[in-house]
């Protein structure tokens, strides 16, 4: 990978760690297009039916990229995983304002220091929508807490 310690074993390392132990499918440098021009992201999961991108960022500088990327992949979540909290509330900050308005097929972006992009990654249920998890009328099986509103509201 490009990146140096920090980014490759640290960053991108230890998430692509805690989603394979979910099941997930990880790659590594996943190219977004055909090419050595066509750039790549730094780990692309799928998990059943929900698609996700994490990119590894010391700023903010390329946010708006890592977004364009994404979106490309056609990625249901974009997670930017930052060392510092300030960082990640600023991350939080621009992806927002770079994914506001309608629904143009931008993923759902989350920007998270290691510990609580781990925390998600761990328990990845909670990365689930509605939209990408099929409906069960079994109350004995275990979905999202999103979902599982939408069940009880639907009932």
């Amino acid at each position: 990978m490009k990146g140096g310690f920090l980014h490759n074993h640290v960053l991108i390392g230890t998430c692509a760690d805690a989603l394979q132990l979910q099941g997930a499918r990880v790659k590594l440098e996943y190219p977004v297009q055909p090419g050595r021009t066509g750039g790549s992201v730094d780990l692309f999961a799928v998990f059943d039916n929900l698609s996700l991108v994490i990119e590894a960022e010391r700023s903010t500088e390329r946010l708006k990229n890592d977004l364009r990327k994404a979106t490309l992949l056609q990625a249901d979540i974009l997670l930017v995983v930052v060392p510092t909290w300030k960082l990640a509330r600023a991350g939080t900050r621009l992806l927002a304002a770079l994914a506001a308005g309608k629904d143009n097929g931008k993923p759902r972006t989350l920007c998270l220091p290691l510990g609580p992009a781990l925390q998600r990654l761990a328990n990845i249920s909670h990365l689930m929508t509605a939209r990408n998890v099929v409906p069960t009328l079994n109350p004995k099986i275990h979905c999202a807490p999103q979902l599982q509103s939408f069940l009880e509201v639907s009932r």
